[in-house]
């Protein structure tokens, strides 16, 4: 079966709201998925080869100092509710509110910024992962149209090779579920799930360039996977069956982007590594500008880069910044290009009143959002931002000035202009600058104390993390600063 043939049967042309007067800007949100911010030639990275982001950059602007959350969940719900865990609950991937707990589904307590661009006459569509509660895509989450993996939307049958199911995990990558606009399509081991994420993608914007498109698409890449093909037979899951977590093989492309094949027929793929992990993001999102400028609306539309959280190694680490800092570029009509880094400091929480504001749209006056938008920084315009950002690990608060981070052990780093990581550990004793500092992080933390630990959402994650380390460390605290 052709899947990307089949995908005009599958798709339906969403209603849309034409504007009367000058079209907007197409806004596309790229969330890679664990990539910290020195993965990129922008940051600093001499390794890695993306020249389709470096070119996003170079044409418009990038952040130098950029937070997320240290792991995936959190920072979704960030992004989405252009909210802080204290309001939503979304603290960690396992104490995340369940059931009848208020924001076990966000939609109905959040208006997400899918909500706020349909009202403002944008067509919405999202691809990838959504890690963020049940809900029904078109009618709750607020997407016209949608491709998702199996374990978002429990699709009825099979869906990928029953071989690919080990230890109630599937694949993110080869021979993944996959569906498109609620119908489930059979994958093989041959088929590259976010190819087929891609091309949906490249479909959808293809039938919807006349009129303003909103686009999330939330690549798995570069996370590690279970490697379904190349088993270890040292290593195995509960239920006997031998698996492996790590980064698993690229489809091999020539320099064209050709997919290459071996005499079987079968595709030629390329080592795993996070390096290959990397440079097809950077190809897929070369496919993107491309078809954009084919189209014609290139100079229209505005192209967001991020990334949920940190590179496996320093993911879920709230030593200084590791866990939290990603990368953030935006390129797009309006957007003056900056050789330089931008300095303002920006969180998630800023995209959801930066994007309204690009879109002309109000936010609610019911909700409090906790962010600002930096559209003036874009802009070129005099724009001081924020003095500080937030976010949250499980019961650890990690807070951020221009120069100083406060970490989630309550550790004080000295940061300067520096943004390499290599920053310097800072006593709070040490001079009255850092007594001045620390000051201000007591009344950020009071304001922003993180989890409680006699919540139901504390008492959750300890059940699933009996060996977890940090959470044993934890309740040896008597306070979250302890610092006078």
């Amino acid at each position: 079966m052709n899947q990307i043939s089949s995908f005009s049967a599958l798709m339906f042309l969403s209603s849309v709201q034409l504007i009367a007067t000058e079209k907007k800007p197409n806004i596309i949100l790229i969330l890679a998925d664990d990539m910290s911010a020195k993965e990129l030639s922008i940051y600093g990275n001499k390794e890695h080869k993306t020249p389709n982001i470096d070119q996003l950059a170079a044409e418009g602007t990038h952040f130098s100092t950029c937070w997320g959350a240290a792991v995936s969940s959190p920072a979704r719900a960030m992004l989405m509710t252009g909210k802080y865990a204290d309001q939503t609950g979304w603290y960690d991937v396992r104490s995340t509110p369940k059931g009848d707990e208020p924001n076990a589904l966000l939609f109905k307590q959040n208006t997400l910024i899918s909500k706020i661009a349909k009202q403002a006459g944008y067509t919405t569509a999202m691809s990838g992962k959504w890690q963020m509660g049940g809900g029904d895509p078109t009618n709750d989450w607020m997407w016209d149209e949608w491709s998702l993996p199996y374990k978002t939307i429990p699709w009825t049958g099979a869906v990928c090779p029953d071989s690919f199911v080990l230890a109630g995990q599937v694949p993110m990558y080869w021979g993944g579920p996959f569906g498109a606009n609620g119908k489930p399509m059979k994958t093989t081991p041959q088929d590259f799930t976010e190819d087929l994420h891609n091309a949906f993608m490249l479909d959808f914007i293809t039938r919807h360039k006349e009129v303003p498109f909103f686009y999330y698409w939330t690549t798995n890449l570069p996370h590690v996977s279970w490697d379904y093909e190349h088993r270890n037979p040292e290593d195995k899951s509960k239920d006997g069956k031998v698996w492996d977590w790590k980064y698993v093989e690229m489809p091999k492309r020539n320099a064209s982007g050709k997919q290459l094949y071996n005499p079987d027929g079968t595709k030629q793929k390329t080592k795993g590594t996070l390096k290959a992990d990397i440079e097809y993001l950077d190809y897929e999102v070369g496919k993107l500008v491309r078809k954009l400028k084919q189209l014609g609306i290139y100079e229209n539309t505005i192209i967001i880069f991020t990334a949920d959280n940190a590179t496996t190694g320093w993911k879920g680490s709230v030593i200084e910044e590791q866990g939290p800092r990603v990368p953030l570029i935006v390129r797009g009509p309006g957007i003056v290009r900056k050789k330089e880094p931008q300095p303002a400091l920006v969180d998630f929480t800023d995209l959801i009143p930066t994007v309204a504001q690009i879109m002309g749209a109000q936010l609610p006056t019911t909700e409090k959002f906790d962010g600002i938008s930096f559209l003036p920084a874009l802009k070129g315009e005099a724009f001081t931002g924020r003095d500080w950002i937030h976010t949250n690990h499980s019961r650890y608060s990690m807070f951020r000035l221009s120069n100083w981070i406060l970490d989630g052990h309550n550790t004080l780093w000295y940061c300067a202009e520096k943004r390499d990581h290599n920053y310097e550990k800072t006593s709070y004793e040490k001079n009255e600058s850092s007594k001045s500092v620390m000051k201000q992080f007591k009344l950020l933390s009071a304001k922003l104390p993180g989890m409680d630990t006699a919540s139901v959402s504390y008492k959750r994650m300890k059940k699933y993390n009996d060996n977890y380390k940090e959470v044993k460390e934890l309740e040896n605290r008597t306070s979250h600063l302890d610092a006078p």
